[in-house]
């Protein structure tokens, strides 16, 4: 208590500015010196609560001041050596303590403090300090005694230190290399933290809630890789690398207007599927409806295939995770990427003498899940069956879409398996009575004029009653004869511009 007592008369501020005046070897030597040393009697003082509140006004009014001493003269080893002592002395709950001076003290000695210019800014410092932050924590995920809503806020702090190094380092790989190497150890938590009282989740829950209201681009696609490389769990890493894309699409940054892929071509260059459980992280991506992972890994995918039964074998790989998908309202307007890229693989593999009958079972595939999705009630199980299934929480504009999209591609697989390749081939589905009754030539199929009658409801109905007219030249198109199967994405691209341009991760359909 002496000791704290003459400390915090000692005017520090002006022998700190004394002793590191000098530029010189030997100057930067004992600026390092007194600093550290300061430091490690700071950091003992902070850790002795009762005598921090003792000598009352005095001291504290030191902590506040020394956020702004000069600590970029400590150099690393020395901060790992406070580092060290903290972890071995301080409660682990210090780190709930948003006011608790040992770590502000060691959050501006990283270069993190209200007044640290960039210059003070040091990866292996803040690299250490978020090393420590995560190490209590982690401490503190063993105890019966911690309230897990505590983990959330020095999550998030963590996220918001990274993001600021991460706003002054610009955006050179380099410094995207140093913001992926941060983030990696702050998820790393859900790899470390004890399971034992649900510490792993509450983390998810941090770090969900921070991506968000991400309204960064590049923090968000760094997110994208640090979870692909650190995260142990599939699970966990499903949910962020689903919630960071998302975050991408909805930030002011996530493309530029060279950019053709309107943010596309950056999500594929981040995503960095782990080689040992690569199987098992698709496999919970398509369990968690994570549409754009799963639209990315396709992308990725497709580059790599060197002939057509390598691209069939994506595609029919595609038409089964959409047949098996469960959408919510939420993510609906995410399934049209996937439409949209697997009727291109249809059109583009018809060009390259796949034979027809693949193509049909999928594109019937296609048609009868968007069918299915655009009823305004269920049609599963036995309520289902008589047309008293629960109603459909998707909303009437994805189910518009969705009864469109079907017909259309119902009415271009006449009966008998044909395929309409071209403007005016047979079995379109206004064809006259006459024209058809030839019977070597393809008529409609019964799915066509069903998917039609779904269309003509959605005119009549008071639900879609503000769509009428846009559904009626939408019903033109489909009636249009010298439209085809190749014409199928075009009408894809047309329903996401007009009913859906608000989301950015369908830009790519809508530029086509």
């Amino acid at each position: 208590m002496f000791l704290a007592e003459v400390f915090q008369q000692i005017k520090w501020k002006d022998i700190l500015q004394a002793r590191c005046q000098r530029t010189d070897p030997e100057g930067l030597r004992i600026a390092n010196q007194t600093v550290s040393y300061l430091l490690n009697l700071l950091l003992i003082f902070a850790n002795q609560m009762s005598l921090t509140q003792s000598e009352g006004r005095n001291l504290m009014q030191l902590f506040e001041e020394a956020e702004h001493f000069p600590w970029s003269f400590v150099d690393d080893n020395s901060f790992n050596t406070a580092v060290s002592w903290l972890l071995e002395q301080s409660n682990p709950s210090c780190v709930f303590q948003q006011r608790g001076y040992n770590l502000r003290l060691m959050r501006s000695v990283a270069g993190m403090g209200p007044s640290s210019p960039p210059e003070d800014f040091s990866l292996m410092k803040q690299r250490s300090y978020i090393n420590m932050v995560v190490s209590l924590l982690c401490k503190c995920s063993e105890r019966r005694d911690v309230r897990q809503n505590d983990f959330i806020q020095p999550v998030q702090q963590m996220l918001k230190d990274v993001q600021i190094y991460s706003s002054r380092g610009g955006d050179s790989k380099e410094s995207s290399s140093e913001v992926v190497l941060l983030l990696s150890i702050v998820v790393g938590l859900l790899n470390n933290a004890s399971p034992l009282y649900g510490a792993p989740q509450t983390i998810l829950k941090a770090l969900k809630s921070w991506l968000y209201i991400c309204s960064d681009s590049r923090m968000a696609l760094n997110m994208v890789t640090a979870s692909c490389l650190s995260i142990a769990s599939t699970k966990f890493m499903a949910d962020l690398v689903e919630l960071s894309l998302e975050a991408h699409f909805k930030s002011d940054n996530f493309s530029s207007p060279e950019d053709s892929s309107h943010g596309w071509a950056a999500v594929v260059s981040v995503l960095q599927l782990p080689e040992l459980s690569h199987d098992a992280f698709v496999a919970e991506c398509k369990e968690c409806n994570a549409f754009l992972t799963l639209f990315a890994y396709m992308s990725q995918q497709l580059t790599q295939c060197q002939s057509v039964d390598d691209e069939y074998t994506l595609l029919n790989k595609l038409t089964n995770w959409t047949a098996t998908c469960k959408l919510t309202p939420a993510q609906e307007h995410e399934i049209f990427l996937w439409c949209h890229k697997a009727l291109e693989l249809c059109n583009r593999l018809v060009q390259f003498g796949i034979p027809l009958w693949k193509i049909t079972q999928i594109l019937n595939t296609f048609a009868s899940f968007l069918s299915q999705v655009g009823e305004d009630r269920s049609s599963t199980g036995l309520l289902g069956a008589i047309g008293l299934g629960s109603k459909s929480e998707l909303s009437f504009k994805f189910r518009l879409s969705a009864r469109c999209i079907a017909c259309f591609i119902f009415a271009q697989l006449p009966q008998d398996g044909k395929l309409r390749l071209l403007a005016h081939d047979p079995g379109a589905i206004n064809e006259p009575v006459h024209a058809a009754a030839n019977q070597n030539i393809p008529r409609p199929s019964a799915s066509a004029k069903d998917a039609l009658k779904a269309v003509d409801a959605a005119i009549s109905s008071k639900g879609y009653a503000q769509w009428k007219a846009y559904t009626q030249s939408i019903k033109l198109i489909i009636l249009d004869p010298t439209k085809c199967i190749t014409d199928t994405p075009w009408l894809v691209s047309k329903l996401v511009k007009d009913l859906f341009p608000d989301f950015h991760c369908l830009d790519l359909l809508t530029s086509k």
